[in-house]
């Protein structure tokens, strides 16, 4: 009679040994960012569900990895233009032989992660029905989130084990052992997303799985990491005094890129009046994705796919002239830092051959402040005001009015003066040394503004709702007099 009341007791000891275990277990991981950038991928995965551990972030062709002091891979995505290539197999498995574990996060539309995963028997298809669940294989009572998950197929033959399952007892997670290595294939839905890193989805659980997945291969603190960054894609070539940077992946893709850069960088430099400040966009780094890039002064990091590009460039044109903007404003961020890199690109859309398109741009984005602002007098730029009786906006209408409104600003001063955008800058440049006591403001703004078109419009900024002092910036000074 006592054996029944032994088990839970046993399972419950055990439990506990093996979650002290994997939380023994030191961790080197990878992040794969090769064939698919994100934010998230760079930095947040490892703040979410590793934050003790090491997790670098790869740019570069996977296969060329050092792993020798890695026991974690995670590839958390693949673009649908980039495939896992023969080398990328051979090297998981020989790296999952040796103890590794791979994490392999997809869903049923996910195809490079599909045609990884079909290598081991298993591919995501269908929709998963909640609520999920743990396995005894997991132990434990923990909640498991996560929406439109997708239905693990498993190849039969006992090698995969299901770790997390849907109200129909379906797979949505699943692991098996690969020589002495672990292989996770997860629903991407039941790990974090948000570039924020907020979203730590099931992290309670997940960690120790990750970390005894890991257990496998043992790494030191005492040897060497692998060699890993932006700069280091597989690929390098200087083009034209700009030295470009990308992975084998997007080798095919390299050329398109070269060329439509040649014909922005001019044009930008023709609306803005100024070059480059020295040192400042001078690499570039193409991404495996159609979301997103970013500027870090002297780096650039571009989507190769952002809206279907190559086979479409105008929209090319407008986000490459928005991560390069972002750069050729420095030292000094502009207020409406991100409004005006993209309002360039869209100017610079129409003089390289499409005028209809970067109108209708500017237009709709003028019309997401126009209609909570029709006058354009109540709100800042930030969507805020001091009026009496005026509606109080919640973030997301601010954000409206953030865009709207500053393109409505733009449009406006360049209809006083076409040349505006480049006399501006030509101020900026001149008049603000590079290191300065506070933040380049909108006080300093409007005196640029006023010293480009000779005229004080500190006035105008003030009637649309557009708080700005004079007296608060040293760069009243070089205002024509009297103007």
């Amino acid at each position: 009679m006592w054996l029944p009341k032994l088990i839970p007791s046993l399972f419950l000891c055990l439990s506990g040994l093996f979650a002290q275990a994997a939380e023994n277990v030191r961790v080197h991981g990878i992040a794969d960012l090769s064939h698919e950038f994100s934010f998230y991928a760079d930095g947040r995965f490892r703040s979410q569900y590793l934050p003790d551990q090491v997790v670098l972030s790869n740019w570069g062709n996977l296969y060329d990895l050092d792993t020798d002091n890695i026991n974690l891979i995670a590839l958390l995505g693949c673009d649908g233009n980039v495939r896992y290539n023969a080398r990328d197999v051979a090297f998981l498995k020989k790296f999952l032989r040796q103890g590794g574990c791979v994490l392999i996060a997809g869903n049923a539309g996910t195809k490079g992660q599909n045609l990884l995963l079909s290598e081991f028997g298993a591919r995501f298809e269908g929709k998963a029905v909640p609520p999920f669940s743990l396995t005894s294989a997991v132990g434990g009572s923990s909640a498991v989130a996560g929406n439109n998950l997708s239905v693990l197929v498993l190849k039969p033959g006992g090698k995969w084990e299901t770790l997390v399952q849907d109200s129909a007892q379906a797979p949505v997670m699943a692991r098996r052992k690969e020589g002495k290595g672990t292989l996770i294939a997860v629903a991407r839905n039941l790990l974090g997303s948000n570039p924020d890193g907020k979203d730590a989805l099931n992290r309670e659980w997940v960690t120790p799985v990750l970390k005894e997945a890991a257990s496998g291969k043992e790494v030191s603190g005492e040897k060497p990491l692998p060699a890993v960054g932006s700069t280091r894609m597989g690929n390098s070539k200087v083009v034209d005094g700009v030295t470009f940077h990308y992975s084998d992946y997007l080798a095919p893709y390299f050329q398109d890129m070269i060329r439509i850069e040649a014909q922005c960088r001019p044009a930008m430099e023709k609306r803005l009046g100024v070059p480059l400040s020295q040192g400042m966009g001078n690499q570039v780094g193409l991404l495996a994705t159609g979301g997103g890039g970013f500027s870090a002064g002297g780096y650039v990091g571009l989507a190769v796919f952002w809206e279907n590009f190559p086979k479409e460039k105008k929209g090319m044109i407008e986000f490459l002239c928005h991560e390069f903007t972002h750069s050729w404003v420095l030292p000094h961020p502009e207020v409406w830092n991100e409004p005006i890199a993209t309002y360039v690109g869209d100017v610079v859309m129409g003089d390289l051959g499409y005028p209809e398109e970067g109108k209708r741009r500017i237009e709709n984005t003028i019309r997401r402040a126009s209609t909570l602002d029709p006058d354009m007098t109540v709100y800042d730029i930030y969507g805020n005001t001091e009026r009496p009786g005026a509606v109080r906006l919640d973030g997301g209408r601010k954000n409206e009015i953030h865009w709207g409104k500053s393109f409505w600003v733009f449009e406006q001063l360049r209809g006083m003066d076409p040349e505006f955008l480049s006399k501006y800058f030509r101020a900026k440049r001149k008049y603000v040394p590079a290191r300065m006591d506070h933040r380049y403001n909108m006080d300093d703004t409007v005196a640029i503004i006023s010293i480009a078109l000779g005229k004080d419009m500190f006035p105008w900024f003030n009637e649309h709702g557009m708080p700005a002092d004079r007296e608060k910036t040293p760069f009243s000074k070089h205002i024509p007099s009297g103007k």
